[in-house]
């Protein structure tokens, strides 16, 4: 299965889209001039619904991938602390090719399309306060007729258009930003890199404080090298 999204579409990417939103657990630093430099933005920031994992029969992997594309919206208000016009920040709709050695035929994948769907009507019902990225349509699919302008129809046999999109980058960029300006305590070190990490007291923590290791993490004492030079935080 391929996909395919309008070229006019933004694809960016979601692999680091909360690095600084997680900063208000502490100190934000990178290497770049900048937050987000360093993201790609070739072919990333689909929220997923599942629809490419139609190779897992459990259903596990589409099901878990669906319950967090449904979370999402609410999630990233509540880190960014502002309510976002999705919207704006979506790309045209993505399609799904078939080509013709796919190893499910267009049957096989539009069962399991619909067998999501209902999945995806089930959540709903059971919780009226989730959306995809502010909407809950009733239809997450259809079939669609090949487009010739994009599509060589001596490879592909079927597509279909479906309700997932992409997120726009440079919204996602500025949102963040304005998340860090509105934290006085958070610290954004720019042009820095770590260069040595050594555990410390945890600040307000007792020896039986019961936390996880990458929270205890947080409490520890770091090198930095950046313009002005190594310097401990």
């Amino acid at each position: 299965m391929i996909e395919r999204i309008d070229p006019s579409g933004m694809l960016v990417s979601t692999k680091a889209k909360c690095e600084e939103v997680l900063a208000i657990f502490g100190q934000k630093i990178s290497e770049a001039n900048g937050n987000k430099k360093r993201a790609s933005s070739n072919q990333e920031g689909k929220i997923h619904l599942g629809f490419v994992y139609s190779g897992d029969k459990t259903l596990k992997t589409g099901i878990r991938m669906m319950e967090s594309a449904l979370h999402f919206s609410s999630y990233l208000e509540y880190l960014v602390g502002e309510k976002i016009d999705w919207a704006k920040w979506k790309s045209p709709k993505f399609h799904y090719m078939v080509p013709y050695d796919s190893m499910l035929s267009p049957k096989e994948l539009e069962v399991f399309f619909g067998t999501l769907q209902a999945v995806y009507h089930q959540m709903l019902e059971k919780d009226p306060a989730i959306s995809y990225l502010g909407e809950r349509p009733q239809q997450l699919y259809r079939p669609i007729p090949l487009d010739k302008t994009f599509v060589n129809e001596s490879f592909f046999e079927a597509a279909f258009e479906t309700q997932e999109y992409a997120i726009s980058h440079s919204e996602l960029k500025l949102a963040i930003k304005r998340a860090l300006a509105s934290k006085s305590s958070i610290h954004t070190l720019l042009n820095t890199v770590v260069l040595d990490t050594r555990p410390m007291a945890a600040i307000g923590l007792s020896r039986s404080s019961r936390i996880s290791r990458s929270m205890a993490d947080l409490t520890r004492s770091s090198t930095v090298c950046g313009k002005g030079g190594m310097r401990s935080i």
